[in-house]
C-alpha cells in the first residue's frame, strides 16, 4: 500500500512538474507572439493585450516583468497621448517586481527618459544646427561608404562610373579621383574608404575581379597606391588608429570557419589577430585614446542591438550602451569623453551622447537631437560636427495583372496595402494561391554601417487579408513555398553569416535547418521551373567589356547535364538578381536596366529559345518576382517609380560642455 502511495506521489509531483514546465512554456510562446504583433505588425494595442495576459497569468517574475517592461514600450510607440499609461507602465515594473533589478533599472531609465523626451519637446533645439552638405543622383553613393575627412572639408567616396576611389570638396562641390582608372575593364574597384588621422592619406579595400580583395593606402598628392597586404577572400576595412600606426579591419580566410578582428601595421603590413569572432560585418571604430573599439551588438533573439566595447588587446569585452532598444553608434566625440549614438527607445531614433571614462558609462545618457532618423553615420570630424547620409528609398511589394498566355502586362500595377509600409520585400505566391510570404523589416532599409535587424517572415492570407508573422532574424536571398503550401524554404544566412536552407512551418513559424554552410559564402542563385525539371540561372562573365555588366540566362537539366544559353544582355547597373518561370513554365523572367534608363523593366524570354521581350512593367531598382499560380498576375518589390538618390548631412553645435569648448579652441 505504502508503495503504491509513494508511486501516487510520484506521478502526482512528475504531473505538477509538466504542467509547471508547460505554463512557463506557454507564458514564452505567448511573449513571442506579443512580440511579434508589436514588431512585426505594429498591432500595439492587440500586443498590449497580451503582454497584460502574460502579466496576469504566468508564475515566472522575470517574464512578467519584462512583459509588463514591454507594455510601457507599445504605450510609448503611441505617441505623446499614450505618454501617461507609459509611465504608469514603467513604474508598475518598479513597484510590482523590486527583485528584478535589471528591467527595474530599464524602466527607471525610460521614465528618466520621457520626461527628459517631453522637456526638450518643450523647450525647442536651441543652439543646434543640421545642414545639407551633399546632395547625389547616384542611387549608390551612400554604399560607396566613404567617410569626412578629419577637418570637415572632403569626402571620400567610390565613384561607380568609373571604378575609382575618388574625393568630393564640400565648399567647392567639386570632385576627382585618386586611382586612375579609366573604366570597367578590368572589373576591380574600392571600398571602405578610411582617412588618416592627419587628412593627407587614405586607406581603403580593392576588389580583384569581385574575387579577392586587398588594403592599400593612397596619398592626396597623386603618389601611386602601396599594397599593404596579400589579397584575401574577403577584408572588412573598418578604421585607422588615432596615432595612425595602424588600420582596423576584419579579415576572412578560406580555410577558416572565424573571422578575424585584426590590427594591420602601416609601416610594414603585419597582421596582429586581436580576436577571432564567428561572424562580424566590420562596424566597428577606435576610441580617440587608441584603447578601446566599439561595436554593435544584435542580440540573438534579434529583438535589440546593444554597443560594446572590446579592448585593443582582445582580452575585454563588455556592454557600453546596454538597453531593451534598438540602439547603434554613430562616432566618439574628439576627446573621448563622450559616445554619440542612436537609438529608438522613446519610439523614434533620436540622437543620445553618453559620457564615458576609462570604457565605462561615466552618467546617463542624454538626448542631443530629437527624431534624427534612421541615419547611415559617416563620422565626427576633429571640429566636432558629424556627418551622416540618409536614403529616400522605400521597398514595397507591388502586383501587375499580365496575360497567361503572353505572359506579357494587360493592366494596372497596384501596390500591395500592407502594414509597415516602405518594409516588405520578397513575395512569394503559394503554390494554391491563396497566400503570399514575404520578408519585413522592424528597421527602415538598412545602409553600409547601419544597423541590420531584425527582420520576420510573414505569411498573408489572400482571401481575408490577415498575416501570421514569425520571428526570422536572418538575411534572406530567396523564398520558396513547399508544394503542399505547409511550409516555406528560406534562402540565406544567419547571425554568424551562415549561407544555408532553412524551413519555416507556415501555420507556427517553426525554423528548421535542412543545410547550413559554416564558412560565410556568396550563393549562386537559381530558380526551379513548374515541373522541377529545369534550372534557371543568370551567369555573370568573368571580364565583362568595358563599362558593361554583361549577363547570361541559362537553363540547367535539374538531375544534370550540360547548361543551354537562353540570351544575353546588359545592365547599366550590377546588382544580384534571381530569374523567375512563368505559371506555365513557358518563359524565363528577369529585370534588367539599359544604358541611359532609370527604372528597371520585366522582361520575358521563351524556355524553347527566342527573343527576349519586355513584358511592360517598369520599376524602380531591382525585383524579387513571383508569378501567381493562375499566371494572371506577378508581384515584385520595387522602390516605386522614382529612385531618388541620397543626402550627406552634418549635425553642428550639439556637443556639451566641455568638448564645445574644444570645438570653439580649434575653430
Amino acid at each position: 500500500m505504502m508503495k503504491k502511495f509513494l508511486t501516487l506521489i510520484g506521478i502526482l509531483i512528475i504531473l505538477a512538474f509538466s504542467f509547471g514546465t508547460l505554463a512557463l512554456q506557454n507564458g514564452y510562446d505567448l511573449f513571442q507572439k506579443a512580440l511579434a504583433k508589436e514588431r512585426g505588425e505594429g498591432n500595439l494595442e492587440e500586443a498590449i493585450s497580451l503582454y497584460q495576459k502574460v502579466v496576469d497569468e504566468t508564475k515566472d517574475e522575470s517574464l512578467a516583468a519584462k512583459a509588463q517592461f514591454r507594455i510601457g514600450i507599445c504605450y510609448e510607440k503611441l505617441g505623446q497621448e499614450k505618454a501617461k499609461q507609459a509611465q504608469e507602465a514603467f513604474q508598475k515594473v518598479i513597484s510590482d517586481y523590486p527583485g528584478q533589478r535589471d528591467i527595474v533599472r530599464m524602466a527607471q531609465e525610460k521614465l528618466s527618459n520621457l520626461v527628459q523626451a517631453q522637456s526638450f519637446v518643450e523647450q525647442g533645439d536651441r543652439g543646434k544646427n543640421l545642414r545639407l552638405v551633399w546632395k547625389e543622383s547616384d542611387v549608390d553613393v551612400l554604399e560607396a561608404m566613404g567617410v569626412p575627412s578629419p577637418d570637415g572639408r572632403y569626402i571620400s567616396y567610390t565613384d561607380w562610373d568609373t571604378g575609382n576611389l575618388a574625393v568630393y570638396e564640400i565648399s567647392t562641390k567639386k570632385k576627382w579621383s585618386l586611382t586612375g582608372k579609366k573604366n570597367w575593364e578590368d572589373k576591380s574597384w574600392p571600398e571602405n574608404s578610411r582617412w588618416s588621422p592627419d587628412g593627407k592619406k587614405i586607406t581603403y579595400s580593392w576588389w580583384d575581379n569581385g574575387e579577392k580583395n586587398d588594403l592599400r593606402i593612397i596619398g592626396l598628392d597623386g603618389s601611386k597606391p602601396r599594397i599593404l597586404t596579400d589579397p584575401y577572400p574577403w577584408i572588412i576595412l573598418s578604421d585607422w588608429s588615432p596615432d595612425g600606426k595602424h588600420i582596423l579591419a576584419v579579415i576572412y580566410k578560406k580555410e577558416e570557419s572565424d573571422c578575424r578582428v585584426s590590427l594591420v601595421s602601416v609601416a610594414d603590413g603585419s597582421i596582429k589577430t586581436i580576436k577571432k569572432r564567428k561572424w562580424s560585418d566590420g562596424k566597428m571604430i577606435f576610441s580617440p585614446d587608441g584603447k578601446y573599439i566599439a561595436f554593435n551588438f544584435l542580440s540573438r533573439e534579434g529583438s535589440d542591438s546593444d554597443i560594446y566595447l572590446l579592448s585593443i588587446d582582445g582580452k575585454t569585452e563588455v556592454p557600453l550602451v546596454e538597453h531593451p532598444a534598438n540602439d547603434y553608434f554613430l562616432g566618439w566625440t574628439p576627446n573621448g569623453k563622450y559616445l554619440l549614438f542612436a537609438s529608438d527607445r522613446t519610439g523614434t531614433f533620436d540622437a543620445w551622447i553618453l559620457p564615458v571614462s576609462d570604457g565605462r558609462p561615466n552618467g546617463e545618457p542624454e538626448i542631443v537631437w530629437k527624431n534624427l532618423g534612421y541615419v547611415h553615420p559617416m563620422g565626427i570630424t576633429q571640429n566636432g560636427d558629424f556627418y551622416y547620409g540618409i536614403h529616400s528609398r522605400t521597398s514595397n511589394i507591388y502586383v501587375a495583372a499580365v496575360d497567361p498566355e503572353t505572359c506579357l502586362s494587360n493592366g494596372p500595377v497596384r501596390k500591395m496595402s500592407l502594414p509597415f509600409e516602405g518594409r516588405n520585400d520578397r513575395p512569394e505566391f503559394s503554390p494554391d494561391g491563396k497566400q503570399v510570404a514575404f520578408v519585413r523589416s522592424s528597421l527602415p532599409r538598412p545602409s553600409v554601417n547601419t544597423l541590420q535587424g531584425p527582420n520576420y517572415l510573414c505569411v498573408r492570407s489572400l482571401e481575408e487579408a490577415r498575416e501570421r508573422v514569425f520571428l526570422l532574424n536572418r538575411k534572406v536571398w530567396d523564398l520558396d513555398w513547399a508544394p503542399d503550401s505547409s511550409s516555406i524554404l528560406v534562402f540565406g544566412s544567419d547571425q554568424e553569416n551562415r549561407l544555408g536552407f532553412y524551413r519555416v512551418d507556415a501555420n507556427t513559424g517553426e525554423i528548421s535547418v535542412v543545410v547550413q554552410n559554416e564558412n560565410p559564402a556568396r550563393g549562386r542563385l537559381f530558380s526551379i521551373s513548374p515541373d522541377k525539371k529545369w534550372l534557371a540561372v543568370i551567369d555573370q562573365p568573368i571580364k565583362p567589356p568595358a563599362e558593361k555588366y554583361e549577363r547570361v540566362i541559362k537553363i540547367i537539366p535539374a538531375e544534370g547535364g550540360e547548361p543551354r544559353e537562353l540570351c544575353r544582355f546588359e545592365n547599366s547597373r550590377n546588382p544580384r538578381v534571381i530569374p523567375r518561370w512563368s505559371a506555365d513554365g513557358r518563359f524565363i523572367i528577369y529585370p534588367r536596366i539599359e544604358s541611359g534608363e532609370n527604372l528597371w523593366e520585366l522582361w520575358r524570354v521563351p524556355f524553347i529559345g527566342g527573343q527576349p521581350q519586355k513584358m511592360g512593367i517598369s520599376m524602380g531598382g531591382p525585383s524579387t518576382i513571383s508569378p501567381h499560380p493562375d499566371g494572371r498576375q506577378i508581384a515584385f518589390t520595387s522602390h516605386g517609380l522614382t529612385d531618388k538618390g541620397p543626402e550627406i548631412w552634418v549635425m553642428e553645435n550639439f556637443l556639451p560642455g566641455d568638448e564645445a569648448k574644444v570645438k570653439g579652441g580649434k575653430k
